[in-house]
């Protein structure tokens, strides 16, 4: 019998604040799922890309521990959410109907209704380095749900190009667009990054996020 049927391999649940987006500032309740389709070289959670290791909780389990924090906004995150929506799907419902749930998604997986119909916004990341990292039907998918969807992209000076053609082939909206800088290197190496993604902001009209968990050192 396998023991691991319809639960959910679980990184870590903890609270904290949403540090990016739309709702940056927000005091939310984490939930990061194990697991993910890409191997991103820039990926800040390495320890959530495989499930071997994690913790597979039942639905009910799952409930009774968010519970705990008597929040009402929960942020799920990964590793890849959306390869265990139909697990998830039951989770949500689980929920208060109050409840509002954010998904961390790198966009690679069409939600289906039953998931979809409980997400109150997507958080979308594309990865337009990584081999695989676009599925045009997902992509359509989160663009077409622009009060419901956000598309947020890490940015370095080589990605600007890829960057606007993306945007463009795909015609996502500007409200939508949220840029954040790559933190990387020494403070004036990270300075410099800022600064270009600012008037990378300023110059194309896009929406400039800021990394509060990365800027302020917390989880």
């Amino acid at each position: 019998m396998n023991t691991k049927a319809r639960k959910i391999p679980i990184n870590e649940i903890f609270q904290s604040i949403q540090g990016e987006g739309r709702n940056a500032g927000v005091p939310s309740v984490f939930v990061r799922v194990a697991g993910c389709n890409l191997r991103c070289e820039w990926c800040d959670t390495k320890y959530s890309l495989r499930a071997d290791d994690a913790d597979y909780m039942g639905i009910s389990d799952l409930t009774e521990r968010i519970n705990v924090f008597n929040s009402s906004h929960i942020v799920v995150t990964g590793g890849e959410p959306l390869l265990y929506q139909r697990e998830l799907s039951h989770f949500f419902s689980a929920l208060s109907a109050e409840t509002y749930i954010e998904v961390e998604t790198n966009g690679t997986i069409k939600p289906e209704s039953a998931f979809d119909n409980r997400v109150s916004l997507y958080n979308v990341s594309p990865k337009l380095d990584e081999a695989g990292g676009i599925n045009p039907d997902a992509i359509n998918f989160f663009r077409d749900m622009s009060s419901r969807a956000d598309f947020k992209f890490v940015y370095y000076p080589r990605i600007e190009d890829k960057l606007r053609k993306f945007i463009s082939t795909n015609q996502i909206e500007r409200q939508q667009i949220y840029i954040m800088p790559l933190t990387y290197g020494n403070m004036k190496v990270q300075k410099g990054i800022i600064k270009k993604a600012l008037d990378f902001c300023l110059k194309s009209k896009y929406r400039f996020s800021p990394r509060l968990q990365v800027a302020y050192s917390f989880r």
